[in-house]
């Protein structure tokens, strides 16, 4: 385990020397008080988060939570940009496996007053995200270890935390930088798995260098296991059944054996990685019968 932290700082030292190191000094928002950053990978992200954030700007009682705040450069911009309105708070966490950068960020945690509540936890996310267990947030930023492992429990972990609504954006799932990794040693194979597994509890807002979802209930799994959402319905793998909607709200739609097989190979057409479905990738036959099913049944993918 601590080879592993090792080989994590040594990354993230790595990162730093391969960012553009501009010591500058940077004002955000109202505050006449300047913040001091020694990297800078967040000003091109500046217009996305505008763009899906919008909604929080001014308003009151908004609570963010960012895992990994390095020097704190998107954790202030979000401060100084988003939680404009009354009542706001704002959660950072961090190992701080490089002092220089818990420096920075302290020095910049006294430049930004207190207008808004600001609570910093030190230490690994797996302790510190559970120590948060029943609290809620509205925006949610995991930017913390970039090793799959890892990155599954941020992921999974801050997603109980976030409020139905609530913005989820994770970082580092298209950097070229880490191409030449192995898949256990990547953000990406996380972000993937996160995806296929928990399609039906987001919309999709943007997939690139970083990803953007936006938190809903799940359609099918808010009364248990067992069923996959598929349009207006619900598809119960163990039995073989299609209900209009979750168990016990919800009528059985007919269908025929040959009709549940149709299904079953539509849904395995989603890969990992992706949350929608793709009936182009059936051969011929089962595409045919795939469509005259989606017709009958209403269903547009």
């Amino acid at each position: 385990m601590k080879n592993y932290y090792f080989f994590y700082a040594l990354l993230s030292c790595l990162l730093l020397h391969s960012a553009h190191a501009v010591p500058s000094k940077v004002y955000l928002g109202k505050n006449p008080n300047p913040y001091e950053f020694n990297e800078d990978w967040f000003t091109p992200k500046n217009l996305l988060w505008q763009k899906h954030l919008a909604e929080y700007v001014g308003r009151p009682n908004v609570s963010y939570l960012e895992v990994g705040v390095w020097e704190g450069r998107s954790f202030f911009w979000t401060i100084e940009t988003i939680l404009t309105g009354p009542f706001t708070k704002a959660v950072g966490l961090d190992v701080f496996l490089e002092p220089r950068a818990k420096e920075v960020f302290l020095r910049n945690l006294r430049n930004a007053g207190n207008r808004v509540q600001i609570d910093l936890k030190a230490g690994l996310s797996k302790n510190t995200l559970r120590q948060l267990m029943g609290t809620e947030f509205d925006i949610i930023y995991v930017d913390g270890s970039h090793f799959a492992k890892s990155v599954s429990q941020d992921l999974v972990m801050s997603w109980e935390l976030l409020t139905n609504g609530g913005i989820f954006i994770l970082d580092d799932y298209g950097n070229k930088y880490f191409d030449r990794f192995s898949i256990d040693a990547k953000a990406s194979t996380a972000i993937d798995f996160f995806l296929t597994n928990f399609y039906d509890e987001f919309i999709l807002l943007h997939k690139g260098d970083q990803v953007i979802l936006k938190k809903k209930l799940p359609f099918c799994r808010a009364f248990g296991e067992g069923a996959s959402f598929f349009d207006k319905y619900c598809y119960y793998w163990y039995d073989r059944r299609l209900m209009d909607g979750p168990e016990g709200v919800s009528n059985l739609i007919q269908i025929s054996e040959d009709e549940k097989d149709t299904i079953e190979a539509i849904f395995r057409t989603r890969k990992l990685g992706h949350h929608e479905l793709d009936i182009n990738k059936l051969p011929k036959n089962k595409l045919d019968k795939a469509k005259k099913l989606l017709t009958r049944l209403k269903i547009e993918i």
